[in-house]
């Protein structure tokens, strides 16, 4: 027996259950309560059909090239920018997390009109598409113009940004030669020293690729929820496909 179907077996109930069940419900469970009169299913009930194994996807689950290069370059930022002058900087704020780094570097979420589930009420909010673009790399959005990098993260003058040619080392995308034969040139995320200066060049290039990323994969998720929502079963299905992602460009 598959190791999910003995877990859908023996699976206690959940408490609470997952948000992704959950989830499920609105669209699925009226009409089948519908179609079979006096039969009603109960959260736990649902809980236990499904294998534990399965958990609600999150946007920091994505391992894309994207992604994993801010997040090393991130982490290798937050080994050199943290002296106690630091303290309290917005530099400091930025660098504690992906999700605050993000947010450092756009303005605040807005409301997207429209894009309420079915059943609720609750507004929608995503970061503004205009502080996550470069310029005419979207037709018909104008970048922000308080959202440059060096507004939203200045500079310091402490020791952390005095020496820009200190050396650091960190994890860049590389050439790197492979195969039996060494007849194979892969680019992979290897182990680099280079000035300091080089590392925050890098940060500054990568962001807005990066807040564009999270920006489109946080509006499809919305699209996908919002396709199993209204989707019509008599004319239409909504295929669920999920897939891989390897540390190569």
């Amino acid at each position: 027996m598959h190791l999910c179907q003995l877990r859908i077996f023996l699976a206690a109930s959940f408490d609470p259950p997952p948000p992704s069940i959950l989830l499920t419900r609105p669209p699925v469970l009226p009409r089948y309560e519908s179609q079979h009169p006096g039969v009603t299913m109960t959260d736990d009930q649902i809980a236990q059909c499904i294998c534990p194994c399965i958990k609600p996807e999150k946007v920091a689950d994505c391992a894309c090239p994207i992604c994993a290069d801010m997040e090393v370059i991130v982490a290798a930022l937050k080994e050199e920018i943290g002296c106690s002058a630091c303290k309290g900087s917005a530099w400091e704020e930025a660098l504690d997390s992906l999700w605050t780094w993000a947010k450092a570097l756009c303005c605040a979420d807005e409301k997207i009109p429209e894009m309420e589930r079915a059943g609720s009420m609750e507004p929608f909010f995503m970061r503004p598409l205009r502080c996550c673009v470069e310029a005419d790399e979207v037709p018909g959005v104008e970048p922000c113009a308080q959202c440059l990098f060096s507004d939203r993260l200045p500079l310091g003058t402490c020791p952390c940004f005095t020496d820009m040619e200190r050396l650091v080392t960190w994890l860049k995308r590389q050439d790197t030669i492979e195969g039996a034969n060494s007849d194979k040139i892969v680019v992979r995320l290897r182990s680099y020293t280079g000035p300091f200066r080089e590392l925050l060049e890098s940060a500054k290039v990568s962001a807005k690729p990066y807040l564009h990323h999270l920006w489109g994969a946080r509006f499809l998720r919305r699209q996908f929820h919002l396709d199993c929502d209204f989707f019509l079963p008599l004319y239409e299905a909504v295929l669920l496909v999920d897939f891989a992602s390897a540390m190569v460009s």
